[in-house]
């Protein structure tokens, strides 16, 4: 019911838990505690063949657009410490809301990170430097409609999960880890 011109009418339905042919989407495999090996790739949203976190700017950058009164993507990743580029393509009032998921998914407590009213189209960079969740809820305050996530790398190891439920993580370096999958609704496992 709200700015309907741009962000349409009728019931916007939000699958928060997307399941193809039994394999889990939107989820990140990640090792936990690397402490040295590769460095991060320049394009971080970028995660191999199995397919794209999101799309990524400037080096360092993760991008979440705002467009037709959604995040997209639905899902980002980007490296601790590094600058998310919030950009408002719609011609409406967002504000747009982080929280800090400390156990891992929305469900559990989260902090503010950043909280922006971005009344016209434009863009606002903020470092994102997490302490102890692995990855944040975005929100926006004028559209309750308005759900993403991005998921917050303290290593290079990590790979989204592809339709076919298969993932990479590449030149691991000889040692013993732990490793975890990661979806915004659901704790990790």
């Amino acid at each position: 019911s709200k700015d309907n011109d741009v962000c349409g009418t009728g019931e916007r339905k939000i699958d928060f838990v997307r399941v193809k042919d039994g394999h889990l989407l939107d989820t990140i495999v990640y090792l936990e505690k690397v402490k040295e090996g590769k460095p991060f790739p320049a394009d971080v949203g970028d995660v191999g063949d199995v397919g794209d976190v999101g799309d990524v700017g400037d080096v360092g950058d993760a991008i979440i657009d705002q467009k037709g009164c959604e995040f997209k993507p639905f899902l980002q990743a980007m490296k601790n410490k590094d600058v998310l580029d919030a950009v408002n393509d719609d011609p409406i009032l967002h504000n747009i809301h982080t929280y800090e998921l400390i156990r891992g998914d929305a469900k559990g407590p989260k902090k503010t990170v950043m909280n922006i009213s971005q009344p016209k189209p434009g863009s606002v960079k903020t470092t994102i430097k997490l302490k102890k969740g692995p990855a944040m809820k975005i929100e926006c305050d004028a559209h309750d409609f308005m759900h993403g996530f991005v998921f917050v790398a303290r290593n290079p190891y990590f790979a989204k999960v592809a339709e076919d439920g298969s993932y990479t993580i590449a030149d691991v370096p000889p040692g013993k880890y732990t490793i975890k999958a990661w979806h915004g609704m659901l704790k990790n496992q």
